[in-house]
């Protein structure tokens, strides 16, 4: 039951729009899961991958914050031990606002 919790985390936390998922077509038990949590496929976004030389469809579902924030798995919210995290500075604590998180790059070297 961990997807709600981060999905949560994901819109409110660090203000994400859209979760994208890549799933193989062949596990059909997540391609469930992620449908019960709102995810929708997401056709534009499936590829084809080589593994062990056979060709593999990798399928695309996408959950956005509307879908989620309206539905029943809303309700499941926990904290993220984020002050241990190395980039806690991009993450904001409370709804999303319309800000730049900050650039990091400069951090690389």
């Amino acid at each position: 039951m961990v997807p709600p919790y981060f999905h949560n985390f994901c819109f409110e936390q660090l203000g994400v729009d859209t979760v994208l998922s890549k799933v193989f077509f062949t596990n059909t038990n997540t391609i469930k899961l992620h449908l019960l949590y709102g995810y929708s496929f997401t056709p534009k976004l499936d590829f084809v991958i080589k593994k062990n030389g056979q060709d593999i469809l990798m399928v695309t579902m996408a959950l956005n914050r509307d879908q989620f924030i309206n539905s029943r798995f809303a309700k499941f919210k926990a904290e993220f031990p984020v002050e241990r995290w190395e980039y806690k500075s991009a993450i904001r604590v409370g709804p999303p606002s319309k800000e730049q998180p900050p650039n990091h790059d400069d951090q690389a070297n």
